[in-house]
C-alpha cells in the first residue's frame, strides 16, 4: 500500500492543497521516526491507525522534493456502459470487469448498491463478485409491466488492511458515488388518458408510443352496459370517437403491433368513467299552471333519470322524487 506523491513537504502544509489519504487528518508533527536522521511528516489519523508517516526520502535536507506516502490506495472497477433490455425481462445480468483493491493491495473488495432513481421499475440491483476478486456480475430484476430510464448509485469499497469492511476507519474507496444508466425499452404502451370521472362523452384516448410499432389494437369495454367491446386499429397514439361513448365505468386495454404483424403484450388494464350531468333548461319564473312540463336532452347510455323537486316557498323538500324512463 505505497504509493509516491512528488511535492514539498511545506507545500502540504498550506491550506489549498488536500492530502491524498482516504482518512480525515487531525493532526501533523514533524520527527525523525525513521532513524535515518532526516524529519518526517507524522500524521495523526483517526483510531486504528493512529500514526501515518510521511517519509523523508530526499538527499537529507528538511524539505525533500518526494516523499512516500503510506496509504490504502482506492478500488478500481472498470466503468460500466449504459445498459437496456426489453420490459418483462425477469432477470438481466452484466459483467463486472477490472475489480482491484488497488495498484498492488489485496483486501477484499465489494461493490454496494446504494440509490435507485425509481425503484417501482427496477429495484436495488445485487452486486455480485466473483471468487478470483477481480469480476462478477450485476443482477438486475425489473417489475415486470414497467419501463422507463433508471439511474442506479452505487460505490466501491476495500476492507482495509484488517481485512473488515464493518470497521470502516481503515476501508478504501472508489472516490465517490458511481452512477448506473438502465433503460428498460417498452413492449406494451401505458394508457394516459382519459383519467377517472369525467363529463365529456367523446373524450381524448392516449397512450405511450412503443418502439418499432406499425399500429395499435385499441379495445373498449364498457362494464355498466351489456354492449360488444368497441375494437379499433389505429395508426396514431390517440383517438376520439366520433359518436357517444354513453355514461357508465369504462376498461381500455391498447396493445402494439409491429410490421412482421407480431403483436406485443397487452397494456395493463385502464378504467375511467363517464358521469356526464343532465343540463336542465332553466324554466321561467313565473308559470300558470300547476303541472309545469321539464324537458331535457337525452343523456347517452342513460336507462332512467331521477327527479327531485324542492318548494322552495313552503320548504318541503323532496315535494317530487321519482324515476323517469
Amino acid at each position: 500500500m505505497i504509493g509516491i506523491l512528488t511535492d514539498r513537504l511545506d507545500n502540504l502544509f498550506a491550506p489549498s492543497i488536500g492530502i491524498p489519504v482516504d482518512h480525515n487528518p487531525q493532526a501533523f508533527f514533524v520527527a525523525d521516526v525513521t532513524g535515518d536522521q532526516r524529519n518526517d511528516l507524522v500524521l495523526a489519523d483517526g483510531p486504528k491507525a493512529n500514526l501515518r508517516v510521511f517519509r523523508n526520502t530526499g538527499n537529507g535536507a528538511l524539505f525533500g522534493t518526494s516523499v512516500t506516502v503510506v496509504t490504502n490506495l482506492p478500488p478500481t472497477c472498470d466503468p460500466i456502459p449504459t445498459i437496456e433490455f426489453l420490459e418483462d425481462t425477469p432477470v438481466f445480468k452484466v459483467p463486472v470487469t477490472g475489480i482491484s483493491a488497488g495498484i498492488g493491495e489485496e483486501q477484499l473488495v465489494r461493490i454496494v448498491p446504494w440509490f435507485s432513481s425509481n425503484p417501482d421499475i427496477l429495484p436495488l440491483p445485487q452486486f455480485v463478485i466473483h471468487p478470483d476478486q477481480t469480476s462478477g456480475e450485476i443482477i438486475l430484476k425489473p417489475v415486470r409491466a414497467r419501463s422507463g430510464n433508471v439511474k442506479i448509485s452505487y460505490y466501491i469499497e476495500d476492507s482495509g488492511d484488517d481485512g473488515n469492511f464493518e470497521t470502516t476507519e481503515d476501508n478504501g474507496y472508489y472516490f465517490f458515488f458511481q452512477q448506473l444508466d438502465v433503460i428498460i425499452k417498452p413492449i406494451r404502451p401505458i394508457v394516459v388518458s382519459p383519467v377517472g370521472a369525467i363529463q365529456q362523452q367523446r373524450p381524448t384516448f392516449t397512450w405511450t408510443q412503443v418502439p418499432d410499432a406499425a399500429y395499435y389494437r385499441v379495445w373498449i369495454t364498457n362494464n355498466s352496459a351489456s354492449r360488444d367491446p368497441l375494437i379499433l386499429i389505429l395508426g396514431l397514439s390517440t383517438y376520439q370517437p366520433e359518436q357517444d361513448l354513453g355514461i357508465g365505468r369504462y376498461d381500455v386495454w391498447v396493445q402494439a403491433v409491429k410490421r412482421n404483424g407480431q403483436r406485443l403484450p397487452w397494456s395493463l388494464k385502464h378504467s375511467f368513467e363517464i358521469t356526464t350531468a343532465v343540463l336542465l333548461p332553466k324554466p321561467a319564473s313565473r308559470l300558470a299552471t300547476a303541472r309545469p312540463e321539464f324537458t331535457w336532452p337525452a343523456i347517452s347510455g342513460a336507462d332512467a333519470y331521477e327527479i327531485y323537486l324542492t318548494n322552495v316557498s313552503t320548504g318541503q323538500a323532496g315535494a317530487i322524487q321519482q324515476i323517469v324512463t
